[in-house]
């Protein structure tokens, strides 16, 4: 017999009340989002299937039946599974020199634009990697780069930033490794400029306009939404040095692997918010 199915955290929030039945009436969710809720809910139950176990003694009476995981990353318990996975994995890998880790953001203003033409989000990446890419090859040097581009805030809102963790050094063209730094306020100003010239011209590559920014409609309103709407708010967060690949591993698996949410997070639910 199977044992009596205990809900987790994650779960109880989102069926509590009917709750992500009401979420999918409502409408506007992406695929990809409703995929991933319908594995988590899915998650530990005989809807995966079950795996019986039995004991290869004729006489044994025991039997064990395990039921499947869902191996999705929004998933608190397979996602926590697939993070320590990687982290053994990436310890291996990484160089066992120091590393520096950055945060690169954008200001509110623009977030909507990003979250309606989602496709703009490679760019946001590959401009960040390119922007250290950039001050490393002007010292003949090639470093490490781990990237990943968040689309979401701690308050779990829509806030697309990018992570990057870098090695604090690289190999000139003889294969000898030299030490490396980066200059913050030089990264900030060329990531800024990048940033606004990608903006401009994907407004000719036909840009979705988000509902919150219907009312630009003329080439000046959108060059004044780009170029001077939000400047202080292009903040570039460089972090002290981390000594080791060890430490950075572990670093890069809370932001590469970890699942959106985590149980521990979860302390209350009121029946209209936790």
């Amino acid at each position: 017999m199977l044992s009596a199915f205990t809900p987790r955290p994650l779960k109880r929030l989102f069926t509590a009340n009917q709750c992500w039945t009401s979420f999918l009436d409502a409408g506007g969710l992406r695929d990809i989002e409703v995929e991933a809720v319908t594995k988590m809910l899915a998650c530990g139950t005989r809807i995966l299937g079950v795996k019986e176990y039995i004991c290869d003694k004729p006489e044994c009476p025991h039997v064990r039946y395990v039921t499947n995981s869902c191996g999705s990353r929004a998933c608190p318990s397979c996602g926590k599974k697939a993070t320590d996975l990687w982290i053994a994995t990436q310890l291996n890998r990484l160089p066992d020199c120091d590393w520096v880790h950055l945060v690169f953001t954008l200001p509110d203003t623009q977030w909507p634009v990003f979250e309606s033409n989602r496709w703009l989000l490679n760019d946001v990446c590959r401009l960040a990697v390119e922007n250290l890419l950039y001050a490393a090859r002007k010292r003949g040097q090639e470093p490490g780069i781990f990237c990943a581009i968040h689309t979401y805030g701690r308050r779990l809102n829509w806030h697309p930033h990018v992570h990057v963790s870098v090695t604090c050094g690289g190999l000139n063209k003889h294969g000898q490794w030299k030490k490396l730094s980066f200059l913050k306020d030089a990264m900030r100003s060329r990531w800024m400029w990048n940033m606004r010239q990608r903006l401009l011209k994907a407004w000719s590559e036909g840009l979705a306009m988000p509902e919150s920014l219907s009312h630009i409609t003329t080439e000046s309103q959108r060059r004044s939404l780009v170029l001077k709407a939000g400047g202080k708010y292009w903040h570039v967060y460089m972090s002290k040095k981390t000594a080791g690949g060890r430490n950075t591993a572990r670093y890069l698996g809370r932001y590469l692997k970890k699942p959106p949410i985590a149980a521990s997070r979860l302390a209350h639910y009121n029946g209209g918010g936790a």
